[in-house]
């Protein structure tokens, strides 16, 4: 197998649902090549001090919620997060060293600006692998990357995973 085979790709799938400053845009900062650290970024669509919640699915879903919108990720664990103020989140993600898997991502923020508080991002999948290809970063839909505002955060996930343990005991869980 050569990393032209198995090339780092992402993709924005679905829709999301504004808040009060638009919809929250949820991106990664780099191609999610195997074995490296990439951030995710969210945008805080609020324009002020909130939380989220990072959602993490090993497949795409379109599941309708009370809130909305639709949960674009069958659901396997969740990170919660926080914005102090307007900035961009910043998540880092350790991608796990398995060519061709796929994972599924999808930001919520709490925002009393939007219907029923909460927006919600498209959903985005990673597709890990070996190599650029022959293509440049950002060339997926929903490219286009905002600038991180705050510090990288060490990830707390609700569940057992594939990027990161917890400090604290994991627990299985669905949203």
């Amino acid at each position: 197998m050569t990393p032209d085979e198995v090339a780092a790709s992402w993709v924005s799938y679905g829709s999301g649902w504004p808040g009060t400053n638009g919809e929250p845009i949820l991106t990664p900062d780099a191609l999610p090549t195997l074995g490296k650290t990439i951030n995710l970024l969210i945008t805080n669509c609020r324009g002020a001090k909130t939380r989220g919640i990072l959602l993490l699915g090993f497949d795409e879903a379109q599941i309708p919620t009370l809130k909305g919108g639709d949960f674009l990720v069958d659901i396997y664990c969740i990170h919660p997060f926080g914005f102090a103020d307007d900035q961009t989140r910043q998540i880092p993600l350790r991608l796990p060293c398995l060519a061709g898997l796929s994972v599924y991502f999808q930001a919520l923020v709490f925002d009393p600006g939007a219907a029923e508080d909460v927006a919600g991002t498209k959903g985005l999948r990673p597709d890990l692998g070996l190599s650029s290809g022959d293509s440049d970063f950002g060339q997926g839909s929903g490219a286009g990357t905002p600038a991180a505002g705050d510090e990288s955060a060490r990830l707390g996930w609700r569940s057992r995973s594939l990027f990161y343990s917890s400090s604290s005991s994991p627990r299985p869980g669905r949203f």
